[in-house]
């Protein structure tokens, strides 16, 4: 079944801020995610604003840290530019997890969970997934957009309920090409 960006934006929610553990635990006991319930524990925990072992797409986006009031997580933010590769907002995050998830290489592994067999014992890291859609995004430590090439997702699935749980660029265009400003991108007139 290809999700949609609702699928996606409603499974990066519910892994934001959970462990995993407890998604797995919880999901093996037969639990749905809303039985779960939400925990959502931010704090800063070296590069990463959530804590150790759980969700955190979010804190690959650019705009993570724009608003916050609170020092930790603007500090945090900073940190995480510096260090990590980032999409250039939550709604280009989405789009791209999207195309991710419902690619082929996905497939296997959605069927790991689905198809009755047993449980696989860790998340469906996918790498270098080549991406058809424009998105924009940065390299880590740089403040200068760049067209995305490939990306990486996380996921898990407990009780048909899907949760992702990183999604990031780990490859950007080179050259010229890849520095298109994102805000006067016409090469869709010209196709």
């Amino acid at each position: 079944m290809p999700y949609t960006q609702a699928d996606v934006a409603a499974a990066i929610a519910r892994a934001n801020g959970q462990q995993l553990a407890t998604i797995k635990a919880g999901g093996l006991n037969g639990f749905t995610a809303s039985d779960l319930g939400q925990s959502r524990t931010v704090q800063t925990q070296g590069s990463s604003p959530y804590k150790k072992g759980t969700g955190h797409t979010f804190s690959h986006v650019a705009t993570f840290g724009q608003g916050a009031l609170d020092p930790k997580i603007k500090a945090s933010a900073a940190m995480a530019s510096a260090i990590k590769s980032q999409w250039q907002d939550r709604r280009t995050a989405i789009a791209a997890a999207t195309e991710m998830i419902n690619s082929p290489q996905a497939q296997p592994g959605i069927d790991s969970f689905l198809n009755g067999g047993p449980t696989p014992a860790n998340p469906v890291w996918l790498k270098r997934i080549p991406l058809d859609d424009v998105y924009y995004g940065y390299e880590a430590g740089s403040m200068t957009p760049r067209l995305v090439e490939t990306g990486s997702i996380n996921f898990w699935i407990a009780g048909h309920s899907l949760f992702i749980y990183s999604c990031y660029p780990d490859g950007f265009i080179a050259g010229v090409k890849g520095l298109c400003d994102p805000t006067f991108d016409m090469r869709g007139l010209f196709d």
